[in-house]
């Protein structure tokens, strides 16, 4: 029972005191509400120095990985434009051969060293 009587008195006076804390919670948060606004422009303030500085690191950077992106590609288009002319200057070649071969009668090797087989063979 006094369990019970106790309980009822700490609602009621919960009850009477929420008004003022709800009050003195206002009042502080109120009074606070300044301090808290120059820290916050103070902070910002002391940072922007910092972000500004690091802003101009990452352009630098990112100018500097697009040039060499750029250049990149530049060195890769030249080697394959010299691979294109390499590839022209062996069909050329051997279409060349071929030709040669064809009026003089050249025989290749692999063909001279049947022959050469066929004739030890023969002895």
């Amino acid at each position: 029972m006094v369990e019970k009587k106790n309980t009822v008195l700490v609602k009621e006076i919960k009850e009477a005191l929420r008004p003022e804390f709800e009050k003195m919670k206002i009042e502080i948060k109120d009074s606070l509400k300044p301090e808290f606004e120059a820290m916050k422009i103070e902070i910002k303030d002391s940072l922007k120095p910092e972000f500004k500085a690091l802003n101009e690191k990452y352009d630098s950077l990112h100018e500097t990985v697009l040039e060499f992106r750029r250049e990149s590609f530049e060195h890769y288009d030249k080697i394959y434009n010299r691979l294109d002319f390499y590839k022209v200057e062996y069909h050329a070649i051997t279409a060349g051969m071929k030709r040669i071969e064809a009026e003089h009668k050249i025989i290749d090797h692999k063909t001279i060293l049947k022959e050469i087989q066929q004739l030890k063979s023969r002895n």
